[in-house]
């Protein structure tokens, strides 16, 4: 763990991330009147210079939540997300490195920032499915069904999806009232489709 102060490494990432969003020319059509990423950095560079960096932390989990899920909503591409993906996973070495940060790794943390990467994970898939397409297509920010997700992932047999859900809402409950199941609640995504049967609706 580093004592330096992480003020030049904060200030690169977060570079980075305001540079991703602003190349993305209908992002900031999408959040009209909710989302200003120049203020966000105004208030980044206050709380800088106060060295508050447990409220740093606070404020680029939740600007990285905002983006992630907006980047779902309007349909971003396999490579704009992964360049996102890269910003975010440098926010994680820095977090690592120093003792005032709590969270080492926001990839899990809630459910906006998991949804993202299920996107991701999907956009890599060769085989689309209208099924999913669709959800995708619809999302809003205030509007996730979460448990249409999670039946999906059971019904078209994707344990990623299930283990990335598993990380932000209690799916454990809802599959085993479901399926007449008592599978434990951190069992991975494979397992809990070995236990349902392949072709459910």
């Amino acid at each position: 763990m580093s004592i330096d102060k992480p003020d030049k490494e904060i200030e690169e990432v977060w570079y980075g991330i305001k540079t991703a969003v602003k190349n993305i020319s209908n992002f900031q059509f999408f959040f009209t009147g909710h989302f200003d990423i120049d203020k966000m950095s105004i208030n980044l560079n206050t709380l800088q210079s106060r060295e508050a960096y447990d409220d740093i932390e606070k404020c680029i989990q939740t600007y990285i939540s905002q983006i992630c899920i907006g980047y779902v909503c309007i349909g971003c591409s396999k490579y704009e997300c992964h360049i996102l993906d890269t910003h975010i996973k440098r926010w994680n070495k820095v977090a690592q490195n120093y003792t005032f940060f709590i969270e080492h790794d926001i990839r899990t943390i809630n459910k906006y920032i998991n949804i993202f990467y299920i996107y991701i994970k999907y956009l890599n898939y060769k085989q689309k499915i209208g099924d999913l397409d669709n959800y995708f297509n619809t999302i809003t920010p205030d509007n996730l069904d979460i448990l249409h997700l999670l039946d999906l992932s059971i019904k078209y047999r994707y344990p990623y999806f299930l283990d990335k859900l598993n990380n932000c809402c209690d799916i454990i409950k809802h599959i085993n009232d479901r399926y007449a199941l008592n599978i434990r609640r951190n069992t991975k995504g494979h397992k809990i489709l070995a236990r349902i049967p392949s072709r459910v609706e």
